[in-house]
């Protein structure tokens, strides 16, 4: 049984290899995302004004 909603749609097309390579680069942009955009004092200061 699938753990996550992940796992269930790319389960469809993707193999066991291609899910962890596919769920590795989503963790990876993710952490780029939330280090170096939103941690930027100018993008915090638009999203709460």
């Amino acid at each position: 049984m699938p753990l996550t909603l992940f796992d269930q749609l790319a389960g469809r097309w993707l193999d066991e290899g291609q899910r962890a390579q596919l769920q590795a680069w989503a963790y990876r942009i993710g952490i780029y995302v939330v280090f170096n955009l939103l941690d930027e004092p100018v993008w915090l200061a638009l999203m709460f004004c």
